[in-house]
């Protein structure tokens, strides 16, 4: 029993320094990002305030600033911007009325009415500028910081003033979340003499690989080929006259799909009686021609998308930020196993990686009828945790 409560508050320990360490980093990452934008910002912000060069103007205390260096930044920015910042803080009253309103125990820096009453006993200030400083962990991997500033006459009482700073800058992004591509499918062309000529074969497989092509396919390495196609040749001469020979063949085309759940689209047989023709090459290339002519209205039909229900695209995703810890590595595989594991996918692979870029792509093969609105929207339906968790 004792070992397991240790054990409990050993994990407890361990899971507050993680949190903390997390803490710790969104904090300097803030910090480094109001260090680039927020004093040129703050300056021209502020001198937007509705009061002369000679009203005393005091800054209170920042709350969730807790070393104090926002504060000091803000009251860089109020002189820059040409306000008279006088040091509120010098005035006797000053540590009587904070510690009155209990200052550091409020949740908002934020005048109400009674504030401003006790803060109206400072004798130098006429403005007080205050403000709050929070930073949210939207994920493990984002963040979002937020500066909120208000000024406030004491005299009168009046709001005169206020502006909000976001961060990090939405327009930083240099490109979309994801981009989806439509993808040929890749066919692998297996061209097969049994008997004859080895002319045939030849013709046959220069023109396989265009008629490929003008059908939106590409030519496959047998590494990630879709489909194989198969054509077994036998040819021989049929009649020689003078110099002149005419050739006849036969051919058995084969159309399957590669992977898991590999099946036979089509199979179909040719015979053919080419032309005469001048010379052995003559004759087997005009036997080519004449089985490309059965050879074509097959192909259109069989490599018809209805006829193949499967289609191919490429995701592009843009991280939320470079990829450069173990978290970052587990973020890229719980994506790719989003995409593996909705129903109809037949396959993923990565077809690229900028670890600096913080940018994956990949090739998705998956069957046409489950997706009709498209991959990416089904994926974004299916998972909307992946835009907090690993995009921007």
């Amino acid at each position: 029993m004792k070992k397991a409560w240790m054990a409990g508050v050993a994990m407890a320990v361990i899971a507050a320094a993680a949190a903390q360490g997390q803490t710790d980093e969104m904090r300097a990452r803030f910090r480094t990002e109001l260090a680039g934008s927020f004093p040129a910002e703050a300056r021209e912000a502020l001198a937007g305030i509705p009061v002369g060069a000679e009203t005393p103007v005091a800054l209170l205390p920042i709350h969730g600033d807790a070393d104090g260096w926002l504060e000091g930044q803000l009251k860089i920015a109020l002189t820059d911007a040409g306000k008279n910042c006088v040091e509120g803080r010098k005035d006797p009253m000053w540590r009587v009325i904070l510690d009155e309103l209990a200052w550091e125990r409020k949740k908002e820096g934020f005048l109400d009415p009674e504030s401003i009453a006790a803060l109206g006993k400072l004798q130098a200030a006429k403005v007080l500028v205050s403000g709050a400083v929070r930073q949210t962990a939207v994920s493990d991997r984002r963040w979002r910081g937020e500066v909120e500033l208000h000024a406030t006459d004491l005299e009168t009482k009046r709001h005169l003033w206020g502006r909000w700073f976001t961060y990090p800058k939405q327009t930083s992004r240099p490109q979309p979340v994801a981009t989806e591509a439509r993808s040929p499918l890749n066919v692998g062309l297996d061209v097969r003499t049994l008997k004859g000529a080895q002319k045939v074969p030849d013709e046959l497989e220069t023109w396989l690989t265009g008629r490929l092509a003008d059908l939106g396919y590409r030519l496959g390495t047998g590494k990630d080929d879709d489909l194989t196609l198969t054509l077994e040749l036998e040819s021989e001469m049929y009649d020689r006259t003078g110099e002149y020979e005419t050739h006849r063949g036969e051919a058995k085309a084969t159309l399957e799909v590669r992977g898991a759940e590999g099946r036979v689209l089509g199979t179909q047989a040719f015979d053919a009686k080419g032309v005469p023709g001048e010379g052995p090459s003559a004759g087997a290339r005009n036997l080519a021609y004449a089985l490309e002519e059965q050879l074509g209205a097959w192909l259109k039909r069989s490599l018809d998308p209805s006829a193949i229900g499967f289609e191919s695209t490429r995701l592009d995703f843009t991280l939320a930020g470079p990829t450069e810890k173990g978290a970052d590595y587990q973020a890229l595989a719980g994506l790719q196993k989003a995409i593996e594991g909705m129903t109809g996918v037949r396959h993923v692979r990565l077809l690229a990686q900028d670890t600096e870029a913080g940018t994956v792509s990949y090739r998705v093969t998956y069957e046409a009828a489950a997706f009709p609105g498209g991959l990416l929207n089904a994926l974004f339906a299916a998972h909307p945790e992946l835009v907090d968790d690993y995009l921007e």
